[in-house]
């Protein structure tokens, strides 16, 4: 009389949730390719190739480079430059927590100085803006500031966005004050 043992092995296993990346980096030498920006009124935001988001291949917290943000606000002005992943690929912000990057500056910028941050859908759709200096004091000359933004602030206020295709995250004036201030993100 034989007897079959089987055997089953039953292995936990967890499902991870994978980060979206908009931007790690750029394969080209200048500037991001899924990027966007504009202008007017005065105020302005660095540009490589029309409207593209400038990359930084010697300042950069790891890889092969950062984006570049180069602004000046002035009142009656707005600017904004956005960054998609590559593909332009929209995403479901309301399965995340935040928004998460880098940053460095030369120089002392206080929170006063600091841009907005929000988001867009793939119909061109925005989110009202964030401030930047809701969150952060200020980022300090020389040294590399992780900044998360909670996306619960999008969800709170979405505007008309869908934020189930959120396809682009975009930099933004704030506070007018006239001067030229510059900052890499990674």
């Amino acid at each position: 009389m034989k007897i079959f043992l089987k055997v089953f092995l039953l292995l936990p296993f967890t499902l991870f949730a994978q980060d979206y990346i908009f931007f790690s980096d750029s394969p080209n030498s200048t500037y991001y390719d899924p990027s966007f920006g504009f202008n007017n009124n005065g105020s302005i935001v660095a540009m490589i190739n029309g409207t593209k988001f400038p990359v930084d291949l010697s300042n950069k917290y790891s890889g092969l480079n950062a984006l570049r943000l180069r602004w000046k606000s002035v009142s009656g002005g707005d600017w904004g430059i956005a960054v998609g992943e590559q593909g332009w690929i929209p995403h479901d912000v309301m399965v995340k927590d935040s928004i998460t990057f880098w940053t460095f500056s030369f120089s002392v910028i206080d929170s006063a100085a600091l841009p907005s941050i929000y988001i867009e859908d793939i119909q061109n759709q925005k989110t009202p803006k964030q401030k930047l200096s809701n969150i952060i004091n200020r980022i300090e000359e020389d040294d590399w500031v992780k900044i998360s933004i909670p996306l619960s602030l999008f969800i709170q206020s979405p505007g008309n966005a869908d934020l189930t295709k959120i396809k682009t995250i975009y930099f933004g004036q704030d506070n007018p004050d006239g001067n030229l201030h510059t900052i890499n993100i990674d």
